[in-house]
């Protein structure tokens, strides 16, 4: 894959309750992830952000730090 395709804007919304994805598995690859990022100079493309007493489910919140990571990381590209 290039690099343009692996430092690709990623924005993660989780709950801490989720137990379809542990908050473990998510500090995983919050690290991890965040290395790959930086190491390409982009960390800014990547943002995790777990909601607490949150389980498996769509907030309004998570929707309005979707639109806000959709209109700075798209705005203005090529669709």
């Amino acid at each position: 894959s290039s690099l343009r395709e692996s430092t690709c804007p990623l924005l993660m919304l989780s709950g801490d309750r989720d137990f379809s994805l542990p908050l473990t598995g998510i500090e995983v690859l919050e690290k991890k992830l965040g290395q790959v990022y930086k190491l390409h100079g982009k960390p800014d493309h990547f943002r995790s952000v777990v909601y607490e007493n949150t389980a498996h489910e769509y907030l309004p919140e998570m929707r309005d730090r979707m639109a806000a990571w959709f209109e700075k990381h798209l705005a203005g590209q090529d669709r």
